[in-house]
């Protein structure tokens, strides 16, 4: 991850308190992460992403995953999830 702690400054509640340490940790060992689709959904201040993930090793996997956030001028990332 190139800039962990811009990532971490985006964040809030319980993202916020695990600390910058935790952006680092979550995504080490990935290489680049691309978004293949992205469905916002204003009303419930969230997004839902499928993500394809190429780790250092050059394995890739399909993820999805569900960002929460928080309402405001300035909205922040409350929860970040497994989107079912």
């Amino acid at each position: 991850m190139d800039d962990p702690a811009g990532a971490y400054a985006m964040t809030t509640g319980p993202l916020y308190r695990e600390g910058p340490d935790s952006i680092e940790r979550r995504y080490a060992g990935i290489e680049r992460v691309e978004v293949r689709s992205i469905t916002i959904d204003a009303s419930r201040g969230t997004t839902r992403s499928e993500l394809r993930v190429v780790r250092s090793d050059g394995s890739v996997a399909t993820v999805h995953r569900e960002l929460t956030f928080t309402y405001g001028s300035d909205p922040k990332i409350s929860e970040d999830s497994a989107a079912s």
